[in-house]
């Protein structure tokens, strides 16, 4: 099979840890190509399926790149992770709905008119606050605040969560391909940093998942259909057990380099949920 793995114009090249799923990928008999995922001159057509990637700058290009995504389910290609999913997890509005569902989520307060008040607030009872767009990655337009500087104002939609202090002992990923926990990493950020991002001096470690934050994991995936090829569960430890910081569906760093041998689990899950999908075509037809 020919995969797409979907790029961006900021990061056209592959990352180093999807250079090595590509690589275990192509051991099992495949081709992987790197394709922009907005370059005109791609043919979509001649690929099998296509892998979402690094596209690192989808929430700058937010409507283009839903289209971009309808457009080839429409054509009939296998999109993964799938375009549904894609959509609704492109907006952190998702946070407050799995919040709902009973999901542990950090508490979110979703300011549709962008203007973050005391008034709005009124359920968060924490002097400090994260703000962040509601359609956003890689930490971009995120901004901790203190309450005596309310209000404030932006031309967008924002998601107002607690500042947690536990985020200095650092933020959890778990990586799941195909429904199956396959690694985590614990990502600290740098000395009077919160962020945890590589781009703002954080680190990243293997590390083991805990008995609650797999009970998390469990919990959040069972509630995701079709299962995701690939899943980035987020967590912060607090006193009360850990709680969901992000469900990341779209591009996230999978922090393959860091356990290499999870490449191959990815090459597998590719094959299975390929493989699945074709089977479910033949039974339609």
């Amino acid at each position: 099979m020919r995969f797409a793995f979907a790029t961006s114009a900021v990061w056209p090249r592959l990352t180093v840890g999807d250079a090595l799923c590509a690589l275990a990928v192509e051991q099992r008999g495949h081709v992987v190509e790197p394709a922009v995922w907005d370059d005109e001159q791609v043919e979509w057509s001649s690929f099998d399926a296509v892998v979402i990637r690094s596209c690192w700058d989808y929430h700058r290009k937010h409507r283009a790149f839903l289209a971009w995504l309808r457009n080839l389910e429409a054509a009939g290609l296998r999109v993964l992770n799938d375009v549904g999913s894609i959509s609704w997890n492109s907006d952190k509005r998702y946070l407050v709905e799995l919040r709902e569902r009973g999901v542990p989520v950090v508490e979110s307060v979703l300011i549709e008119d962008g203007l973050v008040s005391r008034t709005a607030l009124r359920s968060l009872t924490t002097d400090r606050l994260v703000v962040k767009p509601a359609i956003s990655a890689s930490s971009d337009g995120v901004e901790v605040v203190n309450v005596e500087t309310l209000p404030i104002s932006r031309p967008y939609a924002l998601l107002v969560q607690p500042f947690l202090a536990e985020i200095a002992n650092g933020e959890k990923s778990i990586v799941v391909f195909d429904g199956a926990i396959s690694h985590a990493v614990l990502k600290s950020p740098a000395a009077g940093e919160f962020r945890v991002q590589a781009d703002y001096g954080g680190s990243a470690e293997e590390c083991r998942v805990e008995d609650d934050e797999r009970l998390l994991a469990e919990q959040l995936l069972g509630l995701i259909d079709p299962v995701p090829l690939y899943a980035r569960v987020d967590v912060v430890r607090t006193d009360s057990g850990p709680l969901l910081m992000e469900l990341e569906l779209i591009e996230p760093e999978l922090f393959v380099h860091v356990v290499p041998e999870s490449a191959t689990r990815f090459a597998e899950a590719l094959e299975r949920q390929t493989s699945r999908d074709e089977q479910l075509r033949q039974r339609e037809k």
